[in-house]
Formats: structure tokens, sequence, C-alpha cells
């Protein structure tokens, strides 16, 4: 089955001949043709359910009911007599379950799931993978699975208590296939899912195609979109569009390119779908508009404790048919909006052509938009996304493909199963471990499994797939290989574990022993003098410790410090430990520091990312430095503490209180504190006795 979706610049309707191209091309003729440029993509969505190609018990699929029940399992409160499974807990609870293994099923490929009941009190969930339906009434019913994966079972639960007969169970495969046909003066230009499968993209009962109107070679005149659903012969047929050279000064006439897009699945349509429209048009007149709240005193002077601009510009159109004015006045309820590179909200209300004397389908509009930075007012289905915009261009759909390490013959290997090529025909897959060079291979025919290795444990491994139609489109997934153990655990202190992600990171110790040593997940160890950086570590796992010249552990840290590039920071090795300096990069997002004792300063570094610092199991210290992580939420002080210097500047504390009562007012002559900058709260009442003592006996304290 295929239905068109209404509302979208393709107004697909069974009402329109696929073969009269011509109809509305001329500019005499009725309706006016819709228009769209060379370079422009092409954007259609219509409702398409799987087909039912049938199945039997030895194709992979199955029918349960009182003659067919040998293969499922029956946890306890399920029994069986001549009419179907049944049963009945009462109101007691329980996670009871009626399953199938379906073990012949294929990834990828499409299912029906037809399921009679009766007798039901309370609620029936019936479940496959991920998907999981809900029946609460008698009678039966046909849910879809668009994509199965491998192994899959199907289950039926009623975990909160209740009855339910389930009489019978019937599995089918289920087939998609679409074909879009550009019918032009020039003949058909057609596009099957077997040879273009990249295009389509089937999603929550719907089909989606995506592509350049220059894929087609159509440069000029007139065609009609035809989307044929190949299960039945059923095809919708979009009005006639007329190509024209994109607005330009040697071209057909003045054009606004209009695109949109939903954060979520709304107006009827799925995501991702980011349909555009070309019109006759051109945007101006600027309008300026104040809000303000305001309020008078009793002296007559004016307070204005609010106020807010916007612009508004006027968009005028020249002639357009219904089914463009139809998709026009939906953009008011649209999540993004965007007029060329500009996003804009459109102003609601009523949307109301002129149709001149003798104009039957066309008519001109005037309507307003406004920038959306300056004014945003709606309801939202959630957190706002990325949007549509075009510099996030190319958008690209996930491939049907799953990675996993396995033991090989010479040791680990990545292997990457690439099941089908709906939505992601794969072009070339690459490895990387570590920094080294990309080890590239190709699919065959699907389903097909590349594997690479050796892989060392613990490695950091780059996995990466090219769009074979679409080269911007490059699939990432970032691995790290198992098995390995951080040498460190075998250290009873003064060794860090560090994990780098890029190849920036670098590394700064001092011990007592003159030398350190880091040691890498392929158990390479390189020693380097105290005081000197280590610089540019490829991505990896690392295990840092004080060493004698030739790298065995011995002495401790008195330094140390991580800059960019270190994501992670394990600093149990430092328990016990006596340190003059510790100071780690901006990559750290969360910072905890084991008991041990800092005799001159700690100091975080400039983190964009680290939320919480703490230093509650700290001893010995003297000076805290932790400025410019706007990130940065909560520093957390020992409950008892000598500190004299604590400069926390720039960050996003959300309350000082604690921080300030924690100082020992007998420093207070020597205390410099300051809690300024950034989005840091200000101290409220709960700090102000110990503030004003503070303040009394000579420190300096410096806050938002």
């Amino acid at each position: 089955m295929i239905a068109r979706i209404q509302n979208q610049p393709f107004a697909f309707g069974s009402n329109l001949n696929p073969r009269t191209v011509s109809l509305g091309c001329a500019c005499d003729e009725e309706p006016v043709p819709s228009l769209i440029a060379v370079g422009d993509d092409v954007w259609a969505q219509a409702q398409m359910l799987p087909c039912s190609v049938g199945g039997s018990t030895t194709g992979g699929l199955f029918t349960g009911g009182p003659e067919g029940w040998d293969d499922w399992v029956a946890e306890d409160g399920w029994f069986i007599d001549g009419l179907g499974f049944y049963r009945y807990n009462g109101s007691i609870s329980g996670n009871y379950s009626l399953s199938y293994d379906l073990v012949q099923a294929v990834a990828g490929d499409a299912y029906t799931i037809q399921i009679t009941v009766s007798s039901v009190s309370g609620t029936v969930y019936v479940s496959y993978g991920d998907i999981e339906f809900e029946i609460t009434t008698d009678g039966a019913y046909e849910f879809n699975v668009p994509a199965a994966e491998n192994n899959s079972g199907l289950v039926i639960t009623m975990p909160d208590g209740g009855g339910v007969t389930v009489e019978s169970v019937i599995v089918s495969t289920l087939d998609i296939d679409v074909t879009a046909i550009f019918h032009h003066d020039g003949g058909d230009e057609v596009f099957d899912q077997s040879a273009y499968p990249g295009i389509f993209n089937f999603i929550n009962g719907t089909v989606t195609l995506h592509m350049s109107l220059s894929a087609t070679g159509i440069t000029e005149g007139c065609f009609t979109l035809e989307l044929i659903s190949n299960c039945n012969d059923q095809s919708i047929t979009s009005q006639t569009f007329k190509v024209v050279n994109n607005g330009l000064p040697d071209g057909d006439c003045d054009t606004l390119l209009i695109r949109a897009c939903n954060d979520y699945d709304n107006i009827g349509f799925s995501v991702p779908f980011v349909p555009r429209i070309r019109i006759l048009a051109r945007m101006g007149w600027p309008v300026y508009s104040t809000e303000v709240l305001e309020e008078r005193d009793s002296t007559g002077k004016i307070t204005r404790s609010f106020g807010d601009r916007t612009k508004t510009l006027t968009i005028k159109t020249g002639i357009l048919n219904e089914w463009d004015h139809a998709f026009l006045s939906t953009l008011p309820i649209w999540d993004h909006v965007y007029i060329e590179n500009q996003e804009v909200v459109v102003a609601n209300g009523k949307y109301e052509p002129l149709y001149g004397e003798g104009q039957w389908l066309n008519g001109a509009v005037t309507f307003d938009v406004s920038p959306k930075a300056e004014l945003v007012r709606k309801v939202a289905c959630g957190p706002a996304l990325e949007g549509c915009a075009p510099d996030n261009d190319p958008i690209c759909f996930t491939p049907q493909l799953v990675t996993s390490f396995n033991p090989g013959d010479s040791g680990m290997e990545l292997w990457a199963t690439m099941f089908n090529n709906l939505n992601f025909p794969p072009g070339a897959a690459s490895v990387t471990i570590g920094g080294g060079a990309p080890v590239v291979q190709s699919f065959g025919t699907l389903p097909d499994t590349l594997m690479w290795g050796p892989i060392p444990e613990g490695a950091l491994v780059t996995f990466r797939l090219v769009n074979a139609d679409d080269p911007s489109c490059i699939y990432t997934d970032v691995l790290t290989a198992p098995g390995f153990t951080p040498p460190c655990v075998a250290f009873a202190n003064n060794a860090v574990s560090i994990v780098v992600a890029d190849g920036t990171a670098d590394i700064y110790a001092e011990t007592d022993s003159g030398y350190y040593a880091i040691e890498d997940a392929l158990g390479v160890v390189t020693p380097y003098t105290s005081s000197e950086a280590a610089y540019d570590l490829l991505p990896g796992i690392y295990c840092v410790y004080p060493s004698d010249v030739d790298g065995l552990k011995t002495g401790a840290f008195t330094t140390l410090q991580t800059e960019d590039g270190v994501t992670d920071v394990d600093t149990l090795g430092l328990t016990g430990g006596t340190y003059d300096t510790i100071g780690f990069g901006s990559h750290v997002p969360n910072i905890n520091i084991h008991p041990c004792t800092i005799t001159n300063y700690l100091y975080p570094g400039y983190s964009t990312v680290a939320q919480t610092v703490n230093l509650s199991s700290v001893s010995g210290l003297d000076s805290v430095i932790i400025e410019g992580c706007y990130g940065l939420t909560d520093v957390i002080l020992p409950a008892t503490h000598d500190i004299t210097y604590l400069s926390l500047l720039g960050n996003a504390l959300t309350e000082v209180d604690t921080i300030i009562n924690s100082f020992n007012l007998a420093l207070a002559a020597s205390i410099v504190i300051n809690l300024s900058g950034g989005t840091s709260a200000a101290p409220t009442v709960a700090s102000e006795t110990q503030y004003d003592a503070l303040i009394l006996g000579g420190a300096s304290i410096t806050t938002n």
C-alpha cells in the first residue's frame, strides 16, 4: 500500500494522471506549474506499508495455535488446553512470559505479526526485539516489524497481572519495494529501489525519496514524479513541476527557496524529512515591533523591566498553484523553516491567497516572517535538535551494520557485518589502529562480513564506512579493543592510568627518583627524565609512574600535570602520596582526588567540560587554582583546611556558600578568595556571618 501525505511540496494525489506532463507547464494554463531548479534536492514522502508475501513453517516463519505450540516456552502462570494458551494471575504481579525463539529471522527483513486474543483483563504486551505493542481488548491484531534482528524472540507478557487467552499467532514475511519515475517530455527516468537503494528511506510506515534533481538528467521543461509500490502496482503522482534556472539573472524568474523540517515525527511526516519549495517571490519591506513591560511609581518614573524587539519581513509571491499554497500555509507549525540560508519563524493567522478573475486554482499571497533568533515562542515535543541548516548537509542515514571484536587465528580481530544496502550503500570500509595508516576493504554481496586483525589489546580502533552514493556521508565508530588491564593496577600507589583521545596529549611530571616512565597498551615502556615533558601521545591507554633510568618503578611523584587530549584520569594510584603540584588538562570531565597530601597547589587547568572537582580527601593544600571552567558546577573542599589562596575565577558554580564557610578564620589575614566571573552563583545569607568575619579579619573576597 502506498498513499499520499498531504501538505508537502510534492503533492501526490490519485486524481493526477502520471503521463500528463504538460499540464500547467505553459504560463497561460491552469494550474500554473510548481517550480524546481536543477541544483535543488527532491524530498518527497508517502505512507507505505510492507506487503505480505506469505510464509511457512519451513521458510523461517511459523504459525502458533492449539496444534502448533510445541516450540513455545511458557514460564510460570501459563497453561494450555484445546483452545489455546491461557494465563490468569489475578492481582499478583509477576513478569511471566510466553516466548518463541525466532532464530530464523533475517536481520533487516520485515515481518508481520498477527495475533488473536480473548478474555483480556489488564494489558498484554507483545514484543519483538526493541519493538513492543500493547493489547487491552479482545480481538485480532496485526503488527508490522520493519527491520528484524538476527535470533530475535517473540515474547507475550502480562507483567501487572490479569488474564488472557492467546488463541493463535502467525508470523509472515513482508516485502518493501518501491520505484520512483520522473515523467518528462523526453521520456521516463526510472529509479528502482533495487538499483538505487540509497535514495529511499523506510521508517515508521513511510517511504522518503531524497535525491538531487541533477541526478535525473532533467535540465529543462516539465515533469511529474510518480511513486509506485511494486508489491501491488499502486501508485501516486505529483503535480507538474517546471525546471527553472535557479533564479539567476539570466534565468527564468526571481525565486526564493524555502525549506522546513521537524525535530520529531509530526504533521503526518516521519523524520528525517526536509522538504523544500521554490516559489516566485521576493522578500523585503522590514517592519520592527517592540514589546515591553513597564511600571510607573508614585513619582511618575517609568521603569521597564523587560523589553524585546522583533523584525518582520514581508514575502510577496507571484501566481502560485493550490498545492504550493497548501504547503506554504503549514510553515508556521514546522519546528525549523529556512529561507535561503536564514532560519525564520512564519507569522501565524489567516493564510489567504488573492485569486484574480478567472483564476480557479492560481493565486498570489503575502505573508510575514521574522528571524528565529529574535523571538521564539512555541510548544515543543522535546528538546530542540540541530535542525536541518544547509551547513549540516549532507543529511545521512545510518547503515544496517554491526561491529564486534572476536578471537582470530593470529589474535583479536574486528568484524564488521553489513546486512543490506538500504539507506546506506557501502563504499570503502577502513580501520585505523591508534595513529596508524587506515586499512581499507570493500564489502561483497550482502550480507557480508569483513575482518581486520590482529588488533592489540586495549588499542583505540576507528572504523569508517563511506556511502557509495554520497561519499560525503561517512559513518564513524570509535572502539577500544578488549582485554587490556592497565599495569597501574599492579602498583600499590604512586601510579596513574590515563586515557588519550587524540594526538595532542602532553604529560609533565617531577619525581624524587629523577625519572618517570610511561607504559602503553602494548607493554612498551618509555623512561623520561624528571621535569621532561612527554609530547603528542597517540590515542590509547597508558600508565604513568615514577621510575629509575631503565623504567622500573621506584620513588614517588612530586608534580604531575596532564594537558589537552587526555579524557580520563584515574588518580587511585596517588593514594597516600605527597606532592608539590597536581594538574590536569582541559578535557578531563570530572576530577576525584583520592586521599593524598599536596603541599603547594592543585591546578586542573582551563577545562571546557569539567563538572566536578572533589578535593574532600586531600590534605596539605595551600593554594587551589581552578579557572575558566565554564561547565564546572561544584568544587568540594575538605571539611577543614588551611587553604589561603583559592581562585575559582570564571566557572559555573551553582552555590558558593559551602566554600566560603569552609575557611579557617584564624588565617583570615592571609586569605585570598576569588569566586567571580563566569556564571557562578553569588553568596547568600547562608554564608553572611562567615563572609563578614573573614573580611573583618583582613581576607580579600571577590564574588559575583
